[in-house]
């Protein structure tokens, strides 16, 4: 794994700099005449979520940021279940900064938070892991970048989401 970010957990005093994280282009929907609409919604959803995000460790929830010399460039973030040997990989967020510069950051992101969930897991009694993703249809490139992470697609969440898996036995 290169290091391309300074990775470190979520804090509570990071919301104000997440509130303005933008990782889409254009960052707000526009108004088409009828309806606000965006280009690319399942981005604009991973961006309103991460700027909402509010990680509840007690519940088996975390978020890792990416760090660059600009601020928050990356975020994670998942739920888990490391007693059953379980967890969801809820958003990847990349900085639109990055945008057209290669996958290695979205990469990097995956691969610190798959490190830190098997090592989670392994502190506990589970003798497998399996790892969800819920990924829309229309997102190309998080599908490819999934699929290079090991995850295999396993059928349909909604008539939106794709669901993606990887396990491991431990």
């Amino acid at each position: 794994m290169t290091d391309l970010l300074h990775w470190r957990p979520f804090e509570k005093s990071d919301r104000p700099a997440l509130a303005c994280f933008v990782c889409t282009d254009p960052e707000s929907k526009t108004w088409d005449g009828q309806r606000k609409t965006h280009p690319r919604p399942w981005e604009h959803s991973v961006q309103s979520a991460i700027r909402s995000h509010k990680p509840r460790p007690a519940r088996g929830e975390h978020m890792l940021l990416g760090l660059d010399g600009q601020g928050i460039a990356a975020a994670v973030a998942w739920a888990r279940d490391t007693d059953r040997g379980r967890a969801l990989i809820q958003l990847i967020g990349i900085a639109t900064r990055y945008r057209g510069r290669g996958r290695s950051w979205a990469k990097e992101a995956i691969e610190v938070a798959m490190q830190v969930i098997i090592d989670e897991v392994r502190t506990g009694d589970a003798q497998h892991l399996l790892v969800r993703a819920h990924i829309d249809h229309r997102n190309a490139a998080s599908k490819r970048l999934f699929a290079e992470a090991g995850f295999v697609h396993e059928g349909d969440h909604t008539q939106d989401l794709g669901i993606w898996v990887y396990y491991t036995e431990l």
